[in-house]
């Protein structure tokens, strides 16, 4: 078996993904700290209907890491830490005009089973300092399935 390890953000090499396969090898995420949101949406839009398992498993999923939650063959690690923060500009602690916020905090929670969605909505993206960390088993009470 060949599993993909991510460290980090990084592009995937989506070769190795190979939907002619019955079951594919995991896709495991290790310490991904997140990145660019554009970016992040292509590739789970990339992933979507691929039924590639994605493991979150590493001590930390921060920021758009946690689009990869979109999925429904993702699973966490219970002791996994995520990091949720809402949109925000380039330069650290400048806020997006009202309209962008607003725009890129639907895209997030687009990403986002029902119940973190809502949370996401009414709280969580109103963090743009800092990050709400949750843990695996945190997101395992929300329905996130566990590794």
């Amino acid at each position: 078996l060949f599993s993909l390890v991510i460290w980090g953000f990084c592009l995937l090499d989506l070769a190795l993904v190979n939907p002619a396969r019955a079951q594919p090898d995991p896709i495991i995420i290790l310490d991904d700290p997140g990145g660019p949101l554009r970016e992040r949406v292509s590739l789970i839009e990339h992933l979507s209907g691929r039924n590639v398992p994605i493991e979150i498993t590493g001590r930390f999923c921060a920021s758009a890491c946690t689009l990869y939650l979109a999925l429904p063959q993702t699973c966490v690690g219970r002791q996994t830490q995520f990091g949720f923060h809402g949109p925000s500009s380039p330069i650290y602690g400048i806020s997006l005009v009202p309209e962008a916020f607003e725009h890129w905090s639907l895209v997030m929670a687009d990403h986002y089973p029902a119940p973190l969605r809502e949370w996401y909505l009414q709280t969580g993206r109103h963090v743009t300092t800092g990050m709400h960390i949750f843990t695996g088993a945190d997101l395992i009470r929300f329905g996130i399935p566990e590794c």
